[in-house]
């Protein structure tokens, strides 16, 4: 036997490698082990491709719908910021502290205490 032979272990010649094709599988009865299986699936085996690229163009469009959702929720957060720090006068340095002892005092009826320390 040489170098090139291609007589595999045994004396035997190697099996033809058979083209795979890809066949539609039927759904398992729900409540089997296989069921479980395809719900903890990650890699999608069951699937097949058309499906696992529909499922993914499915998951961008909702992603894209909720990141312009946020983006919208952000414009109006940022309407409210203002650009300056708080200017609290000489005059009304004592009326700030206090309310800030007041807030320390706050309590609401579900018993959240919401103290500044």
């Amino acid at each position: 036997m040489g170098k090139g032979s291609r007589i595999g272990q045994g004396g035997q010649a190697p099996l033809q490698e058979q083209a795979w094709t890809e066949q539609p599988r039927e759904d398992p009865p729900p409540g089997t082990f296989i069921a479980y299986l395809d719900t903890i699936d990650k890699r999608h085996t069951a699937k097949t491709k058309d499906e696992i690229i529909a499922a993914k163009e499915e998951e961008i469009r909702n992603l894209k719908a909720v990141l312009d959702a946020l983006k919208v929720e952000l414009k109006a957060a940022r309407r409210l910021e203002t650009e300056d720090y708080i200017n609290i006068t000489k005059d009304q340095l004592l009326t700030f502290l206090d309310l800030c002892l007041q807030m320390q005092e706050i309590k609401f009826e579900a018993s959240f205490d919401f103290a500044i320390k």
